[in-house]
């Protein structure tokens, strides 16, 4: 077993407690995202987003008990994680430096891909296995999601991929976009969910093959409950409620070492108020990475982009959550979706309302919808001699209107 120093990980790390839950003395209110007001003031809304927010924010505030921690659940087994008596994590505070395209200067954007399609190879690999009844091993998760979280810069290129990735006409509806991309974005936001409530790296790389393996139990059930694109009947409903305890029991085969893992998978449909699935539990009997994990799976559910559609923007998602869904999920854990989840990330190619394209360049976390983009494309969409940067926050009359994929870039398609 590789232990920790070493340059490869190959099996998980000795277990760790995941960070201590924010003192009510040091927690940063949601009211002070600027991320919350930045939406509400390009995009509007008849409720006004940002007051919804400080009405929670004041609700958190005065039910001290209610703010949420990262505590795992009650265990029977000896590998249990337990919260410690530790320093709380510092919550992010928005940068006035920006963050640059051309930051790390190191990042190798292939070997970064190597490893999406590496981790994309592992559940496919995995969920085969389980479908067929076959025993695996999940060592190689570990070493792949080590590898991630070790390279700088990693998570901010993968994101990207999950983002703007575009299903094929072919996997559209199938197990391979419904499970396993899925999977593997589910994964990727986690990740950057876990890196913003200060998870260190053991506690990342554990988060992230849980991540990875959360929707194993789909393996059990009929392609044809999994492929259907009209609404479920209460039967077909049914059967789908129970892929998490079908994950459960896929796991817990692994043995005790990775009960844990077991727990997780048990637990993502679960939700804060108890209204989730299959136990119905509620605030903190949930698993702190189960929390991530369902903020994570809900999000990739509003983005996956289909062949017939785009899905939700990355700030169209965070506003549905926020109208709709706030109270279904740990308010710790969806600030951090708020801060680390950016509207548009770096090296993404955008459309502006002049109808000209360019690419992200540079980010501002205290002005996320207002990047710095490099123009490549007329409004005509003719590539451009000279090339042209606008940093939107300088200029109040542009602003973004779409994200474009690269293979939809003038002259591409």
């Amino acid at each position: 077993m590789v232990r920790r120093g070493e340059k490869a990980v190959t099996s998980p790390p000795p277990r760790q407690a995941p960070p201590a839950p924010l003192k009510p003395e040091d927690d940063v209110r949601l009211r002070d995202l600027p991320v919350l007001r930045q939406i509400y003031d390009e995009l509007g809304t008849v409720v006004s987003l940002a007051e919804q927010v400080h009405r929670l924010s004041e609700r958190l505030e005065t039910t001290g008990a209610e703010v949420a921690e990262a505590r795992a659940p009650s265990r029977e087994t000896p590998e249990a994680r337990t919260v410690e008596e530790a320093p709380a994590p510092a919550e992010p505070v928005p940068s006035a430096s920006p963050q640059t395209a051309e930051e790390p200067p190191d990042v190798d954007e292939e070997a970064v891909y190597v490893l999406y399609r590496r981790a994309y190879a592992f559940v496919e690999e995995v969920m085969l296995a389980a479908r067929e009844g076959r025993p695996f091993s999940v060592d190689v998760a570990f070493a792949i999601i080590s590898r991630i979280v070790g390279t700088e810069g990693a998570t901010d290129l993968l994101y990207k991929r999950a983002i703007y990735a575009r299903e094929s006409e072919g996997e559209s509806h199938g197990f391979s976009a419904a499970v396993i991309t899925h999977s593997v974005n589910v994964c990727i936001y986690a990740l950057r969910i876990g890196e913003g409530m200060g998870f260190d790296q053991h506690n990342l790389v554990d988060l992230g093959v849980a991540a990875l393996l959360h929707d194993i139990g789909m393996t059990r059930l009929p392609d044809a409950l999994i492929e259907k694109k009209g609404k479920f009947t209460d039967q077909e409903m049914a059967e789908m409620r129970r892929h998490p305890q079908y994950g459960y029991e896929i796991l817990a085969r692994l043995g005790q070492q990775y009960r844990w893992l077991a727990d997780i998978a048990l637990q993502e449909q679960e939700r804060e108020d108890g209204s989730g699935y299959p136990r119905g539990l509620r605030g903190e009997q949930i698993h702190e990475y189960a929390r991530v994990v369902a903020v994570a799976d809900f999000f990739a559910g509003l983005t996956r982009s289909r062949p017939d559609r785009r899905g939700m923007m990355p700030y169209e998602a965070v506003k549905f959550i926020i109208q709709n869904q706030r109270a279904l999920f740990n308010q710790r854990v969806l600030k951090f979706l708020l801060a680390k989840l950016s509207a548009f990330p770096l090296r993404s190619y955008v459309k502006l309302n002049s109808g000209a394209i360019g690419r992200v360049v540079e980010t501002f976390e205290a002005h996320t919808m207002r990047p710095t983009v490099e123009i490549l494309y007329d409004s005509q969409g003719r590539r451009v001699r000279n090339v042209q940067t606008i940093n939107l926050r300088e200029m109040p009359i542009l602003h973004i209107t779409e994200v474009i994929p690269e293979e939809d870039l003038p002259g591409r398609r």
